[in-house]
């Protein structure tokens, strides 16, 4: 079982693939959007419609472990301090005082991801105010499969490493693309090293 849902949106499709439905299984909260552009993501669209207020979105999901990824952006404040709020996953908290402005500024995408163990069949995710409204942009859940784990480190001296999808070299249970561009003057020779597993 898993579950994307793009709060206070409609349906959207994200550059890796994945296909968030429109905002559902929630209790409480108010709508907001914004026009302006969004840094920090692949994914401006999906971080400029929020859900507000204190919510709480609940899941059915058979019980196992999942990988929960809460993604934000501040897009109405524009002070750090201005909004405070906290994040609590089945009753425990998870995120106790998020600032997102201190955090990475407004209008800037912000993600965090949780491994949670559900033995009871369901899952609830509550936002709490702290400060002027709780606020999320998107919430993806995934079961967590056992696999191999690689951490890709990419060295070049005259050259750039491309990864898609943007984001860290550490990938677990998932595929990425490496591309060498060389700078002028040179040229790509291959790449070194091993991956341990398969």
């Amino acid at each position: 079982t898993s579950y994307a849902i793009n709060c206070g949106g409609g349906a959207y499709k994200a550059s890796d693939g994945t296909q968030f439905t429109k905002d559902l299984n929630f209790s409480g909260g108010n709508t907001y959007s914004t026009g302006s552009s969004i840094s920090g993501t692949n994914d401006p669209s999906l971080f400029k419609t929020e859900r507000y207020g204190d919510l709480v979105y609940s899941f059915k999901l058979t019980n196992g472990e999942y990988i929960v990824t809460l993604m934000f952006a501040e897009i109405y404040a524009s002070a750090p301090g201005a909004r405070l709020f906290k994040v609590l996953i089945d009753g425990e908290t998870v995120i106790d005082s998020l600032d997102l402005v201190a955090e990475v500024g407004k209008n800037a995408a912000y993600s965090k991801s949780f491994r949670v163990n559900v033995n009871d069949g369901g899952l609830d995710i509550e936002l709490q105010t702290l400060r002027d409204n709780a606020k999320i942009s998107a919430i993806k859940i995934m079961p967590e499969f056992e696999g191999t784990t690689y951490t890709l480190t990419a060295e070049t001296s005259h050259g750039t490493i491309v990864k898609e999808p943007a984001g860290s070299l550490f990938m677990e249970n998932t595929r990425a693309a490496l591309e060498a561009i060389p700078d002028k003057g040179y040229a790509f020779d291959g790449w070194s090293g091993d991956l341990a597993g398969s």
